[in-house]
C-alpha cells in the first residue's frame, strides 16, 4: 500500500507540473495543485498500480525464461501504452482544470502562459 501511495505521489507531482508547465502561470499551477489534489493523487496511485502490471509478466516461474523474448517485447509495449495513457489522463485533467479555473477569472481560452 505505501509503495503504491509513494508512485501516486510521484506520478501525480511530476505528471502534473509537465501537463501545466506551457499553459499555466506559476500561481494558475499553484492554485491547481492545490485544489485538484486529492483527484489527482487518485489518478497517480490508479496509473501507479497499472505501471506494475508489466512486472507481473515475470511472475511465470520457468515459462518466463522460455518466453523470454516474447514477454520482453510485450512488458516494453505495456509499459509504453500505460505512459502515453498516464501522459494523456493527466493532460486532459489538468488542461481542463485550468480552462475552468480561468473561466471564474473570466478567462475564455487555454493559452500558452507567458514566460
Amino acid at each position: 500500500m505505501g509503495q503504491a501511495v509513494l508512485w501516486g505521489w510521484l506520478t501525480y507531482r511530476v505528471m502534473a507540473y509537465d501537463a501545466m508547465a506551457d499553459y499555466a502561470s506559476v500561481e494558475e499551477r499553484h492554485a491547481i495543485m492545490r485544489t485538484q489534489r486529492w483527484p489527482l493523487l487518485a489518478i497517480g496511485m490508479v496509473s501507479g498500480a497499472a505501471g506494475a502490471v508489466p512486472g507481473m509478466l515475470w511472475m511465470g516461474g520457468v515459462m518466463s525464461v522460455v518466453f523470454f523474448p516474447f514477454l520482453a517485447a510485450f512488458a516494453i509495449w505495456l509499459y509504453v501504452l500505460i505512459f502515453i495513457f498516464t501522459g494523456l489522463w493527466f493532460q486532459y485533467y489538468c488542461l481542463e482544470a485550468l480552462s475552468r479555473l480561468r473561466g471564474v477569472r473570466g478567462m475564455t481560452d487555454v493559452a500558452p502562459a507567458d514566460a
